[in-house]
């Protein structure tokens, strides 16, 4: 009743003030031309006719503005206070003391373990070429000591982590949630995902985290990064889903997550969950110009890891079917030079010689275009599928060549070298030179693994010595060096004889000037040489 009053009221009182205004222009009105009286008449009757018959207005109550929460898409941000509680009692922080074949220094093997100071020249260049420059693992410290993260899998002492944090190293340990640290063993590792199981023995069952399902993910969902940044322990961050599906030029099973959450080093091998807990990615790569985040970081997919883990459990390995090729993407102009329309498919670059696929007479400049049931969307889903396979199954390859369609069977075979090796395959090497490098073979097949060009050619540093006078800032195990002092050098032998011309006791030698190539980025380097007085390196080869 008191409100219907109030309206009336004020409708009342809205009549009224529209006639004052009418009588009070009225004089102006008649004081005009008759044209010119006519039209402001009809100017002022359209809003005042308007105002009379429009029905009432109600008086609407100030909504709050501090009981309305920030929002992002309309949707408030969620509370990961929940998930907190349960899942940060199963992430830990891993400490790892590097170890070496030859009681100190760096190998080609363990580069990726390094800290970011040790991981030379990162930068825009490096995204431009697919992130070809292997990208830090861990935070170290300066006693040398690697920190990461980890998650426990299961409460009898079962913790995923990087492969690349724990490679070559001498001792793991792991502080739990509770500030108790163990000692960890390796059960095993895969470098081709980056991943790595450790055991640790407690005294009770420790809490443990769930496996999630990735493929459930969509670009924009919100992800939960757990782990220990810059050795802060039970650090939490809210970010998105960037990406899915992200090759980075890794190796044949990139398929990583690309997540904008706050990663930073020491974050390697922890759990990305979902809102529920549960882990969907394993982070392992970052890219970080600046030593910190930026906001772009890739985590292995729980459906990829998921298997993986289970065979390092099961067996201490992975063992995955193999058919021996690589390809690449099928870019529409390399469709248009084989009548290919649409382009569709991965093209055929490499084919191992009596590798399961030479055997069925697969092709240099094949297009597979189907596998079995499956036709992949990218190129980079041919490994995931042919390692699904069982070993010695039958896969059919759909291919189009010399502008006609065909169908190949082919057998797969067990990938050979499935246990990790802790030195480049087939590189034949020399001992230690007096400036503590350790040179190796560029064998064929690996420049895929450094990220090469056909073409290049040189030797390897396999290892650099605890007590070389070299800078981790200049030079780097996984280096090509093609030249020195402008000779080109294509074995170790030859590579270690030219630095010892260059080296002659008791004269004031210029400096060597090495050619060194990284991952396809070529680069001179002048090293000077140290003088033979200074002991810094023995001229007999080390002991091993």
């Amino acid at each position: 009743m008191l409100e219907s009053l109030q309206t009336m009221v004020q409708g009342t009182a809205l009549r009224a003030t529209l006639r004052t205004l009418l009588v009070a222009s009225a004089g102006f009105v008649g004081a005009a031309q008759p044209d010119f009286r006519r039209l402001i008449a009809t100017l002022i009757a359209i809003p005042v006719l308007c105002a009379l018959t429009a029905p009432p207005v109600r008086a609407q109550p100030m909504a709050s503005v501090a009981a309305r929460p920030a929002t992002i898409d309309g949707a408030a941000p969620p509370s990961i206070a929940t998930v907190a509680r349960r899942a940060l009692p199963a992430v830990v922080d891993i400490s790892v003391i590097p170890g070496s074949v030859d009681g100190g220094g760096q190998s080609c093997g363990e580069a990726t373990a390094l800290a970011p100071e040790a991981q030379p020249g990162f930068s825009d260049e490096v995204l431009r070429r697919s992130a070809g420059w292997p990208v830090p693992a861990g935070r170290r410290d300066r006693t040398g000591e690697v920190q990461g993260s980890g998650f426990v899998i299961d409460p009898s002492g079962l913790i995923v982590t990087s492969f690349r944090l724990v490679a070559r190293a001498g001792r793991i340990d792991v502080l739990l949630a509770d500030g108790s640290r163990h000692a960890a063993r390796l059960l095993g590792d895969d470098e081709m995902t980056d991943l790595a199981l450790l055991k640790i023995e407690a005294a009770a069952p420790l809490p443990a985290l769930d496996w999630g399902d990735s493929h459930a993910m969509h670009a924009g969902d919100w992800i939960i990064a757990a782990g220990g940044p810059f050795g802060l322990a039970g650090t939490l961050r809210l970010g998105r889903v960037a990406a899915l599906d992200r090759e980075l030029g890794f190796g044949p099973y990139d398929d990583f997550l690309q997540i904008d959450a706050a990663i930073n080093p020491g974050d390697s091998g922890s759990p990305d969950l979902d809102l529920a807990g549960r882990v969907v990615g394993i982070n392992s790569r970052m890219y970080a110009p600046t030593g910190g985040s930026i906001g772009l970081a890739f985590a292995t997919p729980s459906s990829l890891a998921r298997s993986v883990i289970d065979q390092l459990r099961r067996r201490g390995r992975v063992v995955r079917s193999w058919l021996g090729v690589t390809v690449q993407e099928v870019t529409p102009a390399i469709a248009r030079g084989l009548g290919l329309v649409p382009a569709r498919g991965a093209i055929v670059d490499e084919v191992t010689e009596d590798g399961p696929a030479a055997s069925a007479g697969l092709r240099l400049g094949d297009v597979i275009t189907g596998i079995g049931g499956d036709r992949p969307k990218r190129a980079g889903e041919l490994p995931l599928i042919v390692a699904q396979t069982p070993i010695g199954g039958t896969v059919r390859l759909r291919i189009w060549r010399a502008g006609r369609k065909r169908t190949i069977d082919a057998v797969t075979a067990e990938m050979p070298g499935a246990a990790r090796e802790r030195r480049i395959a087939g590189a034949a090497e020399q001992d230690a030179t007096r400036l503590g490098l350790t040179f190796s073979s560029l064998a064929t097949g690996m420049h895929r693994k450094l990220h090469l060009p056909h073409g290049v050619t040189g030797v390897v540093i396999a290892a650099i010595a605890a007590d070389s006078p070299l800078s981790a800032d200049d030079i780097a195990p996984c280096d090509v060096v093609e030249t020195i002092d402008r000779q080109p050098v294509a074995t170790p032998q030859q590579a270690a004889a030219r630095l010892d011309d260059a080296w002659q006791p008791g004269e004031p030698d210029p400096p060597v000037l090495f050619l060194l190539n990284r991952h396809g980025v070529r680069r001179f380097l002048a090293v000077s040489m140290p003088p033979v007085d200074e002991g810094c390196c023995e001229a007999d080869p080390p002991s091993h």
